[in-house]
Order: structure tokens, then sequence, then C-alpha cells
């Protein structure tokens, strides 16, 4: 696929995968009948637009993966990893 021109949406996290009116985020129906629709959205949420959603997620989670110290540490260690990939990507971003 990295010869292929992609479409304008391809890897755009607002148009393959808005919020819902519920406030739920879903794949459009006309993303779903796209034959790139699995790479798109892969390629999207590692966008820093995707991985500020995961974060926000992430944080905003009511039962926790894990418990106790362990579990926080897991978490935290993992929010930093996401906010620190956004940073790089958007680094490279403005290099471009």
């Amino acid at each position: 696929m990295p010869s292929e021109k992609m479409p304008y949406c391809f890897a755009r996290l607002d148009i393959v995968f808005p919020l819902g009116p519920d406030g739920l985020r879903q794949v459009p129906p006309s993303c779903s009948a796209c034959a790139r629709v699995q790479a798109c959205l892969k390629q999207a949420v590692n966008t820093p637009a995707g991985l500020e959603m995961r974060a926000e997620r992430m944080a905003a989670m009511n039962h926790p993966t894990g418990s106790g110290v362990r579990g926080f540490f897991r978490r935290w260690s993992t929010l930093k990893a996401m906010h620190y990939q956004v940073g790089r990507q958007q680094d490279k971003d403005d290099n471009s």
C-alpha cells in the first residue's frame, strides 16, 4: 500500500472514528465498506490525536487494570509512554 495514493480521509481520526451522538466512537458505514479500513484505523490511533484519545480513555477508566501500587505504576508508565509518543509524532510532523 505505500506506493498507492491514499484517500483524503485515510488515518484521520475525526473522519474514520468519530464520536457518535452517544459520546462513543464508531466507524462510519462508509469506512466499514472500504478495503483499507484496518490499516486506516491502525494508523489513525497511532497519530497524535489517536494517542491522546487513548491516553484520555485510559485516564478516565473507572476500573483500573491491576490493583494497588503495581497497577498504578503500570497505568502511569503507559500514559507516560503515550504522551512521549505524541511529542515524538508532533516533532516529526513539525520537521517535515
